[in-house]
């Protein structure tokens, strides 16, 4: 059922980024977000499919918490079967060759496009490589 839009292949990707921001990748402020940083804490977020806003958003939280040396998870709805090639990418050094290995996986490639495989959340894959 790969090009169901909702269907029982559709659960959470996860991105791990350990605490460490990498030089030269400064976290964008966002008003009242620091007192709101703290060990244990959970930002449980959702979105409306297809926001470029959205993604960006959760970019710059896993940013600021993980440059307060936090651990930070990030889950995406996307197909359990990408979290392969999205650990693969998260582990590479972000090269092309490296970005169409993760866009070959049909969370990318399939007809029924929603937001959920948007340039916005390809986007928050690269900045959590990056600060990975």
């Amino acid at each position: 059922m790969p090009d169901a839009p909702y269907g029982l292949a559709l659960t959470l990707v996860v991105l791990v980024l350990p605490g460490l921001v990498v030089a030269g990748s400064p976290c964008e402020s966002i008003e009242g977000l620091a007192e709101q940083i703290a060990p244990g804490r959970i930002f449980l977020l959702g979105e409306m499919h297809g926001t470029q806003q959205s993604p960006a958003f959760v970019a710059s939280i896993a940013c600021a918490v993980a440059a307060r040396g936090l651990d930070v998870v990030v889950g995406l709805e996307l197909a359990t079967t990408a979290q392969g090639q999205v650990d693969t990418y998260l582990d590479s050094q972000g090269q092309p060759a490296d970005r169409e290995a993760l866009l070959q996986h049909v969370t990318w490639t399939r007809s029924y496009q929603d937001g959920r495989n948007s340039v916005a959340m390809r986007d928050l894959i690269e900045r959590v490589r990056r600060l990975k």
